[in-house]
This record gives C-alpha cells, structure tokens and sequence, in this order.
C-alpha cells in the first residue's frame, strides 16, 4: 500500500520559493560543503613544473657562457675520423652527453684546456677498445700517457662503458670547444658554474 504523500510545510508571506545558499568566502571552509579531490600528499605544496610528468625548468644560462662562440657540438666517434676538424689553436673544450644548451647537470661530463685543442682532443679520441695501459716506449714500464690524467682516463673509461652499452657502436659523447686566452680563468669560471662530473670528481 503506497502511503499518503505528506503535505510541505507553509512558507512565509514573501519567502522566495527556492532560495540557493550563498556560497562560501574566498579562502573559507564550509562544514556541509562538497569536498574537491585533493591532489597526492606532498604534490600540491610544488611548483607545477616540479609535479609528476612535467620537466623542471632549467635557467636560461648566463650571459658570460653564451657570449663564447663554442663550435656547435660534435659525435666523438666523427672528431676520431675527422681529427683535423680541431684547430690548433688554445681554447677550451667541453664533453657533454648531449648536444644541447650548456647548463649544470648529469650531462655535463668534462671540461679541459689546452694550448692547441687538436692535439689535445686527438688524445682522447683513441679507440676505447684500444687504449693501453702501459707505454710501448723504450725503457722501464710507464702508464700510457694516455691515462696519467684522471680526468682524462675516467672519461676514457665512460666512453668505453658507453660504447659497450649503447647500440650501433656509438658512445653518446659530444664535444664542443671555444678559443680563449686566458685558459686557467675561463676554465675554472666554466667547471664552477656547469659542475661536470669528472672533474668534480677530482676534488
């Protein structure tokens, strides 16, 4: 049996039929109001370039570091068939594990300098698979020169393990070089602000 529908209560002379309650204030709680989904605990407080799926944004770099004119970026397995790419000339020189824009990071690798860039970079370019440990110089037994450098040889030692590693032969290694005169000082400014890993490793 369906029961009797109850009547609605009277309404006030001059209440509007339906009255919608005012929303809450700005910044305001309400404690009968809808809750929204709140986002994963600790996500909300983050910049939204920091929250999950969404890349960090890098800083653009300084004016000093675009103001160099670097060479654009170079395979190191194309510098080893085309050594004579390289200048003669004194300049800095930066390993990186990408062909981007220079700025502090993982792919910042190594940075060097030298008094005539072809002749150093040629000395990093050796075959991997060919590098020796011991001189083949006459005389007592020496470590290659190759490897008496510790940047040198745990950059050597990188590439190595990259070739290995990635497919095609190919290390992932890029170099970049810029002339310059005073070597010491633009070096250091370099390595402080770009922080390669090799050579802080070295400190």
């Amino acid at each position: 049996m369906i029961p009797p529908l109850r009547p609605r209560p009277a309404m006030a002379a001059g209440t509007p039929a339906s009255t919608p309650p005012p929303p809450p204030a700005a910044g305001m709680g309400s404690s009968n109001s809808v809750a929204t989904p709140l986002s994963p605990p600790g996500l909300a407080a983050r910049p939204p370039a920091l929250r999950s799926g969404a890349s960090a944004r890098v800083p653009p770099p300084p004016s000093w570091l675009t103001a160099l004119p670097w060479t654009a970026p170079v395979k190191l397995e194309d510098l080893r068939h085309h050594r004579g790419t390289a200048p003669k000339t004194a300049g800095i020189y930066v390993f990186t594990s990408h062909d981007g824009p220079l700025h502090p990071g993982p792919g910042m690798l190594y940075i060097g300098k030298a008094s005539s860039l072809r002749t150093r970079l040629g000395s990093y370019l050796a075959d991997p698979e060919k590098v020796l440990v011991l001189s083949r110089r006459a005389g007592p037994p020496q470590v290659s020169s190759t490897l008496r450098h510790p940047g040198k040889s745990l950059l050597l030692m990188a590439v190595q393990q990259r070739t290995r590693a990635l497919p095609h032969g190919e290390s992932g290694v890029w170099i970049r070089w810029t002339p310059a005169s005073d070597l010491n000082a633009l070096e250091s400014r370099l390595v402080k602000h770009l922080q390669p890993g090799y050579n802080t490793l070295l400190r």
